[in-house]
């Protein structure tokens, strides 16, 4: 779809920006793939709302699964937000009531 010919786009200006640069440094090669990963799994997801929209639940489906496939995080997982905090007792009582003013 659109996106994937974005996402190719992307891909294609970061490869000649690489080489204009010459990164030779594994580590921000690393980091490079993880962006790249990362924003090809966004355009997905937005892919699959614009899918959605359109009233075509399953290629919304298949452009989610392909995501989940990939194994990338787009979102922070609950943990990961509070420091590896997974006690729900504790984050909740830290939340403000629901109907309360600040």
């Amino acid at each position: 779809g659109r996106a994937a010919d974005e996402l190719d786009a992307a891909v294609g200006l970061l490869s000649q920006r690489e080489a204009a640069a010459g990164s030779l440094d594994p580590a921000s090669d690393a980091r490079t793939f993880a962006e790249t990963a990362e924003e090809c799994a966004t355009c997905r997801l937005h892919e699959a709302l614009c899918l959605l929209k359109g009233g075509d639940d399953a290629g919304c489906v298949r452009a989610c699964t392909d995501v989940l496939d990939d194994g990338v995080t787009v979102v922070p997982l609950d943990d990961e937000r509070s420091g590896g905090d997974t006690d729900e007792e504790t984050s909740e009582s830290e939340a403000p009531e629901r109907g309360a003013t600040a």
